[in-house]
């Protein structure tokens, strides 16, 4: 497999997430400010599923990585597991300046389910900076696709 094919694959699986984020997001912010969803039930739903999957496997993947203290696991998607350093790098900055840190993508998993206004409150927070951490990571991605400009 070349790089872009793997960079092609990688960007379309983060646009995926990305968007079910900002949709998660959305919809949170509109049930907190009591106003009606933009979307229907099974939109919300379906948005919800794709980011459970990807906190779940990726929770899986940053356990892997600190359990066995190796530079890599074998199996998994090469980027994705470079975002899982980048996210590690991320929950260790002193001082915290992320929702991130001292929240692992299980403990979101959890929030994305409470009806509690203050989980959905700090659902808010980890969504905006879990997607801010990949949108800087995908840029090199996009970047290798496309090329300088």
């Amino acid at each position: 497999m070349n790089g872009d094919w793997l960079s092609a694959q990688s960007f379309a699986q983060v646009h995926e997430v990305l968007a079910a984020l900002n949709r998660v997001s959305i919809d949170t912010k509109l049930s907190l400010a009591d106003h009606p969803p933009t979307r229907t039930g099974s939109e919300q739903q379906n948005a919800r599923a794709v980011v459970s999957r990807f906190l779940r496997r990726f929770d899986e993947l940053l356990q892997s990585l600190q359990g066995s203290g190796a530079a890599f696991v074998a199996g998994v998607d090469p980027r994705l597991e470079s975002l899982a350093e980048r996210y590690l790098h991320e929950t260790r900055q002193r001082p915290r300046r992320s929702a991130l840190a001292g929240t692992t993508p299980g403990e979101i998993d959890i929030l994305l389910r409470s009806a509690q206004r203050k989980d959905q409150e700090r659902l808010i927070a980890c969504l905006r900076d879990l997607r801010r951490l990949i949108e800087q990571h995908t840029y090199a991605d996009l970047g290798r696709l496309l090329g300088e400009i």
